[in-house]
């Protein structure tokens, strides 16, 4: 019997520095239209089919893998995966 994968995705690790490779396992597992094959890691997550609730939907999973609140304000800055994994590495303890 398998367990079930974790809300963070399957196989993703949360180790410290965060890697892009852990934000594309966590996005893997993630129910988006992001074409992951478009996705670089400085293409903007709009740019590879996310609509504004996979954008919410990313943010919301990030959170909860991570343990940590990302304020609308920082937003903004989080829109590709280069830096949404510059951000977490300097926010995260």
């Amino acid at each position: 019997m398998s367990s079930s994968p974790s809300p963070a995705g399957p196989d993703v690790r949360l180790a410290r520095p965060v890697s892009p490779e852990q934000v594309r396992g966590l996005l893997a597992g993630l129910d988006t239209v992001i074409d992951m094959h478009k996705l670089t890691d400085q293409t903007r997550f709009l740019d590879a089919g996310a609509d504004s609730l996979d954008f919410f939907s990313i943010i919301a999973a990030v959170q909860d893998a991570f343990q940590i609140t990302i304020p609308d304000s920082d937003l903004e800055h989080v829109g590709t995966i280069q830096n949404l994994v510059k951000y977490l590495n300097t926010k995260l303890p």
